[in-house]
This record gives C-alpha cells, structure tokens and sequence, in this order.
C-alpha cells in the first residue's frame, strides 16, 4: 500500500516538474518571437517619423512595409510557438502566467518605451 501511495504522489507531482521545464522553454520562445521586433522598433519608429515628417508617400508605405513584414515574422514565430506548445492554447491561466514570465525577461512591444 506504501509503493501505491508513493507512485499516486509522485504522478501527481510529476506534470508540475514538466509544466515547470516548459514554462521556462516556452518564455524562451516568447522571447525568441519578441526579438526580431524588440530589435527594430526604435529603428523603425524613427523611419516612420522622419517619413511623416517628410510627407513622403513612398517612404511611409516602405516604412509600413517593414511594419509589416516584422509583425508578421513575430506572428509566425509565435503560431509555431503554440503549435510546439497546444497546452498555451488551452489555458487561460497558462497565457496569463506565460506573458507575465516574458514580460519580466524580455518586455513585449507593448512594454517599451
């Protein structure tokens, strides 16, 4: 009965130990996602700008373009994100968590300043 009563603990245990491990390669991925636009947002918001500034419609289309183009690829890094990870989508509790884990690592796009 002990053996019985110590495998029951130790399965229930076990999940905690893994979601753990994962919740840290998980915000990994978040932050991995983040990166890209972390990166290039200064530079970005500084061409967007300068291009309003300017009044120049080519520049402010290629300005949006590239808007585009980095939100996308971070839109992308997270759908593999949640495809490598299904239990994100099934949990609000877990997105809370997670985005609360990654903004203290890395801080999103809404963070900055």
């Amino acid at each position: 009965m002990r053996k019985v009563l110590v495998v029951i603990i130790a399965l229930s245990l076990f999940p905690n130990v893994v979601f753990a491990f994962n919740m840290n390669e998980i915000v990994d991925g978040v932050c991995e996602c983040r990166k890209a636009y972390i990166n290039r947002s200064k530079e970005i918001m500084d061409a967007m700008i300068k291009a309003q500034a300017s009044g120049d419609k080519s520049k402010m289309e290629a300005v949006q373009k590239e808007i585009l183009a980095v939100t996308d690829a971070m839109t992308r890094c997270f759908d593999k994100l949640a495809k490598k990870y299904p239990e994100i989508d099934k949990s609000e509790k877990l997105q809370e968590e997670l985005e609360a884990r990654a903004d203290e690592k890395c801080p999103g796009p809404e963070n900055m300043q």
